[in-house]
């Protein structure tokens, strides 16, 4: 049979960030391993063009060309909240159609496959097939690869607010750390989108901080660290499955569900914010001594992340999916 060949509707840029695209190629990744097609299409900046380099980018006008767009496809995934639910369903339409969600709060949506990695999401009047939980987290695969470092043989705080940073919370939590006397122990990533990253790095520089630009192997750099202040998007599930106990900023609504579950898992807390100057350091510096300054507290919190998450979930969406396109083909 020939490769099948599947269009990903998803966008990115220096406003919304780049946690939806990020998880797309990590999907984009397994697919293309199984033999299959992918191409993208959607609202992309420059630094998000440089990340799809591998895959064709098919030209974007508006919705209504791309859902005619996807009839020439055998599937679409689809991963923007630019989408309303008419459009979804009219994707769904046009071919097989995966969802990836991440709150239930667009109302009813019709899709042949939808995923969402936050348990307890009903989706009570979906009806296709609905992949529901932790174990469809989507993470890279080079997390499922690297090999785990017991937490406590660690040393390093991590850094990582994103490839955007839309909020510009990196140097603020830097000089917070700073202050503490945390500076030896940063290791801080600098994002290909953030705005502000030449003043980052000379800060960095001017007070002897560690940081990283363009990191190729991220599993790999997460295994020296035993706490990260983070950014709440897609890469809680990656900071998960390296078992780093995290404080998590959302920024936009629709990252409290996973931020929730992460502290219902008892590894993680979280605030919510739109700029630097509503952080708070009374919960921020709380979290991070009570979890660094006891070990048996930083093990437990570390296996609470670990178990979260298995990393096989792009491999079990990709499967389902190809799955499913196969059944109509019949």
């Amino acid at each position: 049979m020939a490769n099948l060949q599947i269009l990903v509707r998803v966008d990115a840029s220096h406003e919304i960030g780049f946690g939806h695209l990020i998880r797309c190629l990590a999907l984009a990744q397994v697919l293309v391993q199984q033999g299959e097609k992918v191409s993208f299409t959607g609202h992309f900046c420059l630094q998000a063009k440089e990340l799809l380099a591998k895959y064709s980018i098919l030209p974007f006008a508006d919705e209504a060309t791309a859902i005619l767009l996807a009839k020439q496809f055998d599937g679409v995934v689809l991963d923007s909240y630019q989408l309303t639910g008419q459009q979804i369903a009219a994707y769904g339409q046009a071919t097989v159609s995966l969802l990836l969600d991440d709150e239930d709060n667009r109302g009813g949506l019709s899709a042949s496959m939808l995923t969402n990695p936050i348990a307890g999401k009903a989706y009570a009047h979906f009806t296709g097939d609905k992949l529901i939980g932790s174990s469809f987290a989507i993470l890279r695969q080079q997390f499922c690869l690297t090999p785990f470092v017991e937490v406590t043989s660690r040393d390093r705080i991590l850094v990582m607010m994103g490839a955007s940073d839309v909020a510009k919370l990196t140097l603020p939590v830097c000089k917070l750390l700073q202050a503490w006397s945390y500076a030896e122990l940063l290791d801080v990533i600098i994002g290909p989108a953030i705005s502000n990253a030449d003043e980052i790095v000379s800060w960095c520089q001017r007070h002897q901080v560690s940081y990283f630009n363009n990191v190729e192997n991220m599993a790999q750099r997460m295994q020296n660290c035993r706490f990260a202040v983070t950014a709440a998007g897609g890469s809680l599930f990656e900071l998960a499955k390296a078992g780093i106990p995290c404080f998590a900023y959302a920024v936009t609504p629709n990252q409290l569900p996973a931020v929730e579950q992460g502290k219902q898992q008892g590894w993680l807390d979280f605030q919510m914010v739109e700029n630097a100057e509503q952080l708070d350091h009374v919960r921020l510096k709380s979290f991070l001594e009570d979890t660094l300054n006891s070990p048996s507290e930083l093990l437990q919190r570390s296996q609470a992340a670990s178990a979260a998450v298995d990393g096989q979930g792009a491999m079990r969406i990709a499967t389902l999916l190809i799955e499913q396109i196969l059944v109509t083909k019949r």
